[in-house]
């Protein structure tokens, strides 16, 4: 299993977490996060997109009080619990995973300027374009 921890962070990234503003680690395989991304207390733009994640805990990210872009596209996640906490995301990228509506709600209390969430599994059929 692949985790997210801070020497694999800096090891691909080259950055000093706590003064990262952006981070990416697209296609590293990585199927969990931890919370070494807490330390990104500057981050603003965060892509994860194309890796093996099912799911967000609460506080895998608690400590990106700035996160503003989210791209978590083409991962395996069926559940967003762990975005509950955020109150504004500029852009949010759901694109190609395992989601179903319900799993939207972790979403209710946040303000999306722009969500994407299209060919997810559990709203195939369902009109889950957007």
């Amino acid at each position: 299993m692949r985790i997210a921890r801070h020497d694999l962070i800096t090891q691909l990234t080259h950055q000093d977490l706590p003064t990262a503003t952006t981070l990416t680690l697209n296609s590293q395989r990585i199927e969990s996060l931890s919370t070494s991304l807490s330390l990104c207390t500057s981050l603003t733009t965060l892509s994860l997109r194309s890796n093996n994640l099912r799911s967000i805990v609460d506080t895998d990210l608690l400590g990106c009080v700035r996160l503003y872009d989210l791209d978590l596209a083409h991962n395996r996640l069926s559940d967003l619990g762990g975005l509950s906490p955020f109150p504004v995301f500029g852009s949010l990228n759901l694109e190609g995973n395992d989601l179903g509506y319900e799993a939207l709600g972790a979403l209710r209390a946040a303000h999306v300027v722009c969500l994407t969430v299209r060919n997810n599994k559990g709203m195939e059929g369902s009109g889950g374009g957007g």
